[in-house]
């Protein structure tokens, strides 16, 4: 025969005895015995914060414990990072902050964290969303001439630079010097 404790904490200690009843009498008690519940799974961190600067490749990212940890000592903590194609691991360990470093400038994140203990793994928290700096374009390729130079203008073309610096490229600027040739086209 048993019957459930409903009443129970997680991951606390409980006294039993037990004792009979008949039409005749009742029964001492028994020994005490003394039962451990198992904890629970944690509630879940959270939401993640910058502490600190954005910069262009990296920030810095911090939590709160879960408000309940379900009993139990949490061990560790998950962070992970979606840069639009799935969220990836980033840090996992004990601590309630860590860098997210060899990111693309200009790129926005995602980010969440969750937390594990023996009773199990929490939810995620609700994620944040962070932006790194952009930072100067890459070199534009040489201009080219279209069509045949005047005797008074050049009419030329470029393209984009391969690489935009994590903004809209706004505007361009062109400069030019006489040359000592005559022939330079």
């Amino acid at each position: 025969m048993s019957r459930p404790n409903t009443a129970s904490s997680t991951s606390s200690d409980y006294i039993f005895r037990l004792r009979v009843k008949n039409e005749d009498g009742t029964s001492p008690w028994s020994e005490d015995v003394t039962y451990r519940t198992l904890p629970d799974r944690p509630a879940r961190p959270s939401k993640p914060v910058v502490k600190g600067r954005i910069h262009a490749h990296s920030f810095k990212l911090k939590w709160e414990p879960p408000a309940d940890t379900g009993g139990a000592k949490i061990t560790r903590y998950l962070l992970e990072v979606n840069s639009g194609s799935g969220y990836e691991p980033v840090y996992s360990g004990p601590e309630t902050e860590a860098i997210c470093d060899r990111l693309t400038p200009g790129t926005t994140y995602q980010l969440r964290v969750c937390c594990q203990s023996i009773g199990g793994q929490s939810d995620y928290s609700d994620p944040c969303t962070v932006t790194t700096d952009a930072i100067s374009p890459g070199r534009c390729p040489p201009p080219r001439p279209v069509g045949r130079p005047r005797p008074t203008a050049a009419h030329l073309r470029w393209a984009e630079p391969d690489y935009n610096g994590g903004a809209p490229v706004l505007d361009y600027e062109a400069s030019s010097t006489r040359t000592r040739s005559a022939n330079a086209w």
